[in-house]
């Protein structure tokens, strides 16, 4: 899991940020819950819970 000393999103970079990802994959888990598909639905909540959310860091910054 990524520290503080290894950010998710390294200056400059053209990544999406972390909440972005974080509701693409909401999105993916609301289909894979409709279609039934449990395993891959547990596999990304994990990578969900592991994005966490933007919003306290943003207030640090």
């Amino acid at each position: 899991m990524p520290t503080d000393d290894h950010p998710l999103e390294p200056p400059g970079a053209s990544y999406p940020r972390r909440e972005e990802l974080r509701q693409r994959l909401l999105m993916i888990l609301a289909d894979l819950d409709r279609l039934g598909d449990w395993m891959a639905a547990v596999h990304v909540q994990t990578a969900i819970d592991c994005l966490g959310t933007d919003r306290g860091r943003s207030e640090e910054q």
